[in-house]
């Protein structure tokens, strides 16, 4: 059984890269599943199935695919010490950029994820964007599918 029906091969490929950068696997599959479906929705069948690399003002697909995309959001939430759900909860991806005239302007190799819940004036009216909230629920959902 793989966590929200992913593919087999996808789960043991995020579980192996998670191991490598010590990012807890189920928080990926959360991601991704909100993001996209896992792949399945949006620039997701584009291959940004974890929305690295996925902006409102225009995507780019140089970490596409499930390697590229579990890769490197697993080196962006090390970087931010964000490696587990108690790091969302605690708000470590939270103000890691900011908007300016409808364009998120955020630090290198930042992601839209990284800076959704900012209340800045944002394509969300300037309020705050429930990205953690939702990343929080779908990963306390998977908890209970595996049963752990």
């Amino acid at each position: 059984m793989t966590p929200a029906g992913i593919p087999e091969a996808d789960w043991v490929l995020v579980r192996r890269i998670c191991r490598k950068h010590g990012v807890d696997p189920l928080l990926i599959v959360a991601i991704g599943w909100c993001e996209t479906h896992w792949f399945t929705k949006g620039d997701g069948l584009k291959g940004n199935g974890l929305g690295v690399g996925s902006y409102d003002s225009g995507s780019t697909y140089k970490y596409a695919g499930v390697q590229g995309q579990v890769t490197r959001a697993c080196e962006i939430l090390v970087k931010r010490n964000a490696t587990t759900i108690v790091d969302i909860l605690e708000g470590k991806l939270h103000a890691s950029g900011r908007w300016e005239n409808g364009k998120y302007v955020g630090p290198a190799g930042s992601v839209k994820w990284a800076s959704a819940d900012t209340a800045d004036g944002g394509p969300h009216g300037g309020q705050p964007y429930p990205w953690s909230a939702n990343v929080v629920k779908t990963y306390k959902r998977l908890v209970r599918e595996l049963g752990k």
